[in-house]
């Protein structure tokens, strides 16, 4: 390519990502900061983030297990000045981001199919998609995975065309980084090692350049992997644990719960999400499985089992967990990247009809629109995605609303808290699980006595006898996992006439620590003579 053409579609590249960057952060301030539309996911990470840089000591383990690790490491630049977390900022920012990396990739995929002008009118068509906005607006970790596997996909996209080997470095790098932004990637690297490895093959390459290619791609992959299993070896000694029991731990758990149901079921469920969140895939998968046996067009059948993989996901987790719920609204992202990567590789497949072929996906992006957006609002498994549709459609605050399947929109109860908190001053012990959301909001997590900060054991050895300095417990009233509320439950529901409720919210209950908790039961047994026993090892005795 030219080197005129090279630094005008570096040009192109950086006017995209400006752009998008600026419209979904835009965007994103306004139903996050304004409106109050705040995934308890990301306030979760954002917590975490948060501990990493302003915690007591600070501590990169604040990250934790719960998430990818990924989608919280991306946070922490823009929580550096606490008074980003605090404010919630961060959560658009951060994400409008990695919209803008989403858009570039695109960008550039469709560059390289030779789509003209028309491209600027698809890219803004995609942006308006509600799936997409919402994603890149509202500071989720979805976004960050589907940037990463957008560039992946692109990467392997210009490395079929071109055989170049760098292309093998960035997609394998891209790949690699998206396995620890969302694990069901790591499906998608393999997939991305068969079109590598065959290719290779079919093109009669010799038996060097395809281990060599292979090794190039699949290194940085193996590498993450690995290391991170070896960080979840040392630490909680399960070097596997994160495939099984990586979850979303939040305040405002959703009412529905697990639904039994049969392959019937998932497959109905699963058109149902296509329909909803990437309607424009019932086409475009069809058409790369023709172009696949008309043309014996290769990548073609590869982007089809891409995205046959990407249906199949969420259908798979629903089985084996008999949870239909598994068959989130999210879930339609990736299916919707392969088919407008896919769209791309039809327009460079078919040079006879590329005008037809750019004309059908605007017109397929534009009836989408409205479907998805529709979807929004009825979709039964999904998140915050109905209060962000009532959110743009009334441009009214949604605090205090609930959002489809029991969620509890906004965090007026976590703000009050935080506030009372940082007027007053005073340590406090929580279970940082369940009460992210006030911790994030001081923006000063050195105030709290959390599991972050020592460790589970030690922790809920400070809850039974705490320590001098810790004048508070807070509860998080509405979640059976808070470990502080199964230690103290009368107190939690403010029911124990020894904890006296200092500040309370329809979510949290703050109680003043009594003097001498944890030591009656020691001190009655030194009065009874019983000083024989070893005090110092003795666990200490819950109230």
């Amino acid at each position: 390519m030219p080197m005129r053409v090279c630094a005008a579609r570096r040009l192109e590249g950086l006017a995209v990502f400006t752009v998008f960057t600026l419209l979904f952060g835009a965007l994103g301030y306004w139903v996050v900061c304004v409106l109050h539309v705040v995934p308890f996911e990301a306030l979760d990470r954002l917590t975490r983030a948060t501990m990493v840089w302003h915690n007591d000591p600070p501590k990169l383990a604040a990250i934790g297990f719960a998430f990818p690790p990924l989608i919280t490491v991306v946070l922490l630049p823009f929580v550096l000045v606490g008074s980003m977390g605090s404010s919630l900022v961060a959560l658009p920012v951060c994400s409008a981001i990695f919209g803008g990396i989403t858009m570039v990739a695109l960008h550039r995929v469709l560059a390289r199919a030779e789509v003209g002008p028309a491209r600027f009118l698809l890219l803004l068509l995609i942006a308006a998609n509600p799936l997409i906005a919402f994603a890149a607006a509202t500071g989720g970790g979805d976004i960050v995975g589907i940037a990463l596997i957008t560039v992946a996909m692109g990467a392997l996209v210009a490395w079929y065309a071109t055989v170049d080997t760098r292309y093998l470095v960035s997609g394998g790098l891209a790949f690699a980084m998206a396995c620890v932004a969302s694990y069901h990637f790591i499906g998608w690297l393999l997939l991305g090692a068969g079109v590598v490895g065959v290719t290779l093959m079919r093109h009669r390459a010799d038996e060097g350049e395809i281990e060599g290619s292979l090794v190039m791609f699949l290194t940085p992959g193996v590498f993450v992997l690995a290391l991170w299993a070896l960080f979840n070896a040392i630490v909680i000694g399960d070097p596997l644990s994160w495939l099984t029991d990586s979850a979303t731990t939040t305040v405002n758990a959703a009412s529905s719960s697990a639904i039994s149901t049969d392959v019937a079921g998932v497959a109905e469920q699963t058109f149902r999400l296509v329909l909803a969140g990437a309607p424009i895939a019932l086409v475009v998968l069809p058409a790369l499985v023709a172009c696949a046996v008309l043309q014996r067009n290769e990548l073609a059948a590869w982007l089809a089992l891409f995205g046959a993989f990407a249906v199949v996901t969420p259908a798979v987790l629903a089985l084996t967990r008999d949870d239909v719920s598994q068959i989130a609204l999210r879930e339609a992202l990736p299916i919707l990247v392969v088919a407008l990567v896919g769209i791309a590789w039809l327009h460079q497949s078919l040079p006879g009809a590329r005008t037809l072929v750019a004309a059908l996906a605007g017109i397929g992006l534009l009836v989408s629109i409205p479907i998805t957006w529709n979807a929004l609002d009825t979709y039964r498994y999904q998140s915050m995605e109905q209060a962000f549709h009532r959110a743009i459609s009334t441009g009214e605050d949604q605090e205090g609303t609930r959002s489809r399947g029991g969620l509890e929109v906004g965090v007026l109860s976590e703000r009050a808290m935080a506030e009372f908190l940082k007027t007053d001053g005073r340590r406090t012990l929580a279970d940082n699980a369940q009460t992210f959301g006030v911790i994030a909001l001081t923006g000063d997590p050195r105030q709290f006595l959390d599991r972050a900060d020592a460790g589970d054991d030690r922790w809920r050895a400070a809850a039974a006898r705490p320590p001098a300095d810790v004048r508070y417990f807070l509860f998080a009233k509405n979640a059976p996992s808070d470990e502080l509320r199964r230690l103290y439950p009368q107190a939690a529901r403010g029911n124990d006439p020894r904890f006296l409720t200092v500040f309370d919210t329809p979510r949290y209950r703050l109680v003043a620590v009594p003097a001498g908790l944890g030591r009656t039961s020691r001190i009655a047994a030194v009065r009874a003579g019983e000083t024989s026993a070893r005090p110092t090892t003795r666990s200490p005795e819950g109230p």
